[in-house]
């Protein structure tokens, strides 16, 4: 019992957390374009992690389109990392709930680097590369606000 619990406080402490340096990252889109949070550097940038196969995370598109249609892309970039089964899968949900924003297929490498457990998962970069927001220790009327304030 006791190296489950030390287990999952290590797990738990991996999580990146607010005010941390968000980890860089490498990456091919949906449609073949070599991305990295570098590329980003200025930018807000909202991550997004999801799957096709979760409700909550398909109970967020609407958010996240509103967010979309609300904030440039010159000053807010979006990223969905989608942890599907496979990028056909991906693919075909992006295109039918009109998720137009940039999306990265990788259930494990970038996951992996940001703590992600679990999902829906969503995290805010300032333009110096900290994150500013994550829904795990943060409301989504908290995401709004610090967007308003950009």
């Amino acid at each position: 019992m006791r190296k489950i619990c030390l287990l999952l406080t290590l797990c738990c402490s991996l999580r990146i957390a607010y005010a941390q340096k968000a980890p860089d990252f490498q990456g091919t889109d949906l449609n073949g374009k070599s991305i990295q949070l570098t590329d980003y550097k200025g930018k807000y940038v909202l991550l997004d992690f999801w799957a096709s196969w979760c409700h909550p995370c398909m109970e967020k598109v609407p958010l996240l389109k509103k967010i979309r249609r609300s904030y440039p892309e010159n000053k807010l970039a979006m990223i969905g990392i989608s942890l599907d089964r496979s990028k056909a899968a991906a693919q075909q949900t992006v295109k039918a709930k009109g998720m137009n924003w940039t999306h990265i297929y990788d259930p494990k490498t970038i996951p992996g680097a940001y703590g992600v457990f679990y999902i829906p998962m969503v995290y805010l970069i300032d333009p110096n590369g900290k994150v500013v927001y994550n829904n795990d220790r943060q409301t989504e009327e908290e995401l709004l606000r610090i967007l308003e304030r950009m």
